[in-house]
């Protein structure tokens, strides 16, 4: 906290890296992709519609990882 002529300025920290989150997104999409390849690979049409059905997980967490880069590197 700092007063400057024009007012007091805050400044707040931000929170840092949380290593935990960047490995559950990272678990998270292996299993995914896991999954995924064998839904495919068996053929099955109800593994198949499971799978597109599940795109949203994988989206999710997709986005995890773009938000801890960002985080990081942003």
């Amino acid at each position: 906290m700092r007063e400057t002529p024009q007012g007091l300025l805050v400044q707040i920290p931000p929170a840092g890296f949380d290593g935990n989150l960047f490995f559950f997104a990272v678990v998270w999409n292996v299993f995914l992709v896991f999954w995924y390849s064998i839904a495919i690979a068996s053929g099955n049409w109800l593994m198949w519609l499971m799978a597109v059905f599940a795109t949203g997980h994988l989206v999710v967490g997709l986005g995890l990882i773009g938000g801890i880069l960002y985080m990081l590197l942003g």
